[in-house]
């Protein structure tokens, strides 16, 4: 990881707990021979918090789910690209497919129609293709 990174992740690690944030702020407080000190001795911790940082927030999570959610409830063409396409279209481009996990986890159906397009409905509230 480059020292950017690392300043990145030290950053999000003081949103992941107190056990991370303890770590965060002794790199933070630490001069450099310290903080590789510490980077060797948590590195999986400040590799997890790297690959958060840009991730969405969970209100941004539950946001992109629920307007995937609206879409595929809206009816009309439900096939995936639609929906995808919609989604992209008023700006939730981050995190469709963890929303689309989410859903799929709840109540979506994903099948295929004859023609080979991935169509997706809710269990409980099917819309038309």
């Amino acid at each position: 990881m480059t020292e950017n990174q690392l300043f990145q992740a030290a950053r999000m690690m003081r949103s992941m707990g107190s056990f991370a944030g303890a770590i965060a702020d002794a790199f933070f407080a630490a001069d450099a021979n310290n903080r590789g000190t510490l980077v060797q001795a948590f590195k999986g911790l400040f590799e997890r918090a790297n690959l958060l940082v840009g991730a969405l927030t969970p209100d941004q999570q539950k946001k992109t789910r629920d307007y995937m959610l609206m879409v595929v409830q809206a009816g009309g063409p439900c096939t995936l690209k639609h929906v995808l396409n919609d989604c992209k279209v008023q700006g939730f481009t981050y995190g469709l497919v963890q929303a689309l996990q989410s859903l799929k986890d709840e109540q979506l159906v994903i099948t295929e129609d004859e023609d080979g397009e991935t169509i997706i409905e809710l269990t409980n509230k099917g819309c038309t293709a």
